[in-house]
């Protein structure tokens, strides 16, 4: 029994003449049975129509088959179907393909809508979830971890360790932390030096008499311009580029590294081993025991300076209220100004080669032969140092940046995050010794060939392929 539609005349009233009991012959029980008609026809449908189809129980025209339910289920009325869904019964209900995906509002099934144990497996019959009703990674987020023996499609990355970038994966990366441990890569143009500096935007390293500049690390295409002599140092601070000549008492500078245009300053150390921009104040330090500095924004103008016997700075640093140069013959000279008096400590043995200042510790990293001479002190540089072992790294090269102390030399990186105290990590591989940079969310280090890191991605070796969810 199909379903039918309420067919009768509703309208009863209007269709009545202006004056009822004359022109149209009703008498006053008539007129009163005209007003309840449409209720009488309503009352009827409902009870010997509507009501009848919906209790129906014959077979391919029950309740339960005009609703689209009943065939091979067990149901024949409207209610028993209505029972069956509440009831969460065992039925294909509601019938295969009436929910789709395109029906359903983006979030509007989500795990806190979900009831704990609603969905078992007992719910779920046999072959209703296969995999080719799951697109690849459904169930996953990015930064899961899953193990097969299959090739996972482009959205997964095998955990090898290897290095990635966060614009190709940008919620990946997130996830990761930024550290220099692992395996560093070489630049692609596979040259380079250990003076390598980043500024404005424009990585730049000096070989011979040629600068080298790039605005990205990885292209492996760096541009050339000429210097008008060899580099001992080179340095950005402030707006400028600086470099020392090698050999020669002058250091040089520049607005615009790509000009070829420097100016010139003599000093009297016979060359520059180091150029930096500290606490407003510019300094450069070499040999014949030379500290020269001035104070300003520009390094135009007349510097000061004075010497310290005839030993070699090769790094001066400020943290802390203090002023450190470091020398080739283990000792470091300290002021609180660079006008004030340089009072200088020694601390026995090594050479030392570079000096800097964070998070609330000085370190000095120094090497003779193929002992390490690596010095460590927190608070003020005029207290007691502590050394660390003969063993650790040659330190060529030191520097705080990210959270973490880098030291390098002897083809190592010695990696500590936040103190120079415990235990360091030792980076993967060979690693130059050169200016140790983190700028740009880049980790890299100059030298004969530049290293570089960035993310790394898990390295899991069991027997079977792991792959990180990736986009």
């Amino acid at each position: 029994m199909a379903y039918q539609a309420f067919s009768e005349d509703t309208g009863i009233i209007a269709a009545l003449p202006d004056d009822p009991n004359d022109s149209g012959g009703l008498n006053a029980q008539q007129l009163r049975e005209k007003f309840d008609q449409n209720a009488v026809n309503l009352k009827e449908y409902l009870n010997d129509t509507l009501v009848a189809a919906l209790n129906s129980t014959a077979s391919g025209s029950s309740g339960a088959d005009n609703l689209g339910y009943g065939g091979a289920i067990a149901v024949d009325t409207v209610k028993e179907a209505l029972d069956l869904i509440y009831s969460g019964g065992s039925g294909t209900i509601p019938p295969d393909n009436t929910i789709t995906t395109a029906k359903i509002v983006n979030e509007a099934v989500t795990t806190a809508k979900i009831e704990d144990s609603a969905v078992i497996t007992a719910k779920i019959q046999d072959g209703a979830v296969t995999n080719d009703k799951l697109e690849s990674g459904a169930a996953f987020k990015i930064g899961d971890i899953l193990t097969s023996i299959r090739t996972m499609d482009s959205d997964w990355l095998l955990c090898d360790g290897s290095q990635i970038h966060e614009d190709d994966y940008p919620d990946l990366t997130t996830l990761l932390e930024n550290k220099p441990t692992g395996l560093w890569s070489k630049i692609p143009a596979g040259a380079g030096s250990s003076y390598l500096v980043y500024g404005n935007g424009t990585w730049a390293y000096t070989s011979g008499t040629s600068i080298y500049y790039t605005t990205n690390i990885t292209s492996g295409s760096w541009t050339s311009v000429t210097i008008p002599y060899a580099a001992s140092c080179l340095a950005y601070a402030n707006g400028y580029w600086m470099f020392g000549r090698s050999g020669y008492h002058q250091i040089h500078y520049t607005t615009d590294i790509t000009s070829g245009i420097w100016t010139s300053i003599n000093l009297t150390m016979s060359q520059a081993y180091r150029i930096k921009y500290l606490n407003g104040w510019w300094f450069a330090v070499g040999s014949d025991g030379g500290i020269a500095y001035l104070n300003g924004t520009s390094p135009a103008g007349t510097w000061t300076e004075i010497a310290k016997g005839s030993t070699t700075f090769y790094s001066v640093e400020y943290g802390n209220g203090y002023y450190v140069a470091v020398t080739t013959d283990g000792v470091l000279y300290y002021a609180t100004t660079p006008t004030g008096t340089w009072t200088s400590k020694d601390l026995g043995s090594g050479d030392f080669y570079d000096v800097c200042y964070g998070n609330g510790y000085w370190f000095i990293a120094g090497y003779s032969g193929s002992y390490s001479y690596c010095y460590y002190i927190n608070g003020n540089p005029n207290g007691s140092w502590t050394q660390l072992s003969t063993g650790f790294c040659k330190g060529h090269y030191v520097n705080y940046v990210n959270g973490w102390w880098l030291v390098a030399g002897g083809g190592e990186l010695y990696c500590q995050q936040l103190v120079p105290s415990g235990t360091w990590g030792v980076s993967a591989g060979t690693v130059p010794s050169g200016y140790i940079c983190y700028e740009d969310g880049w980790w890299v280090i100059g030298g004969s060939t530049i290293y570089y890191h960035r993310y790394d991605l898990p390295n899991i070796s069991i027997g079977a392929k792991s792959y990180i969810k990736a986009l």
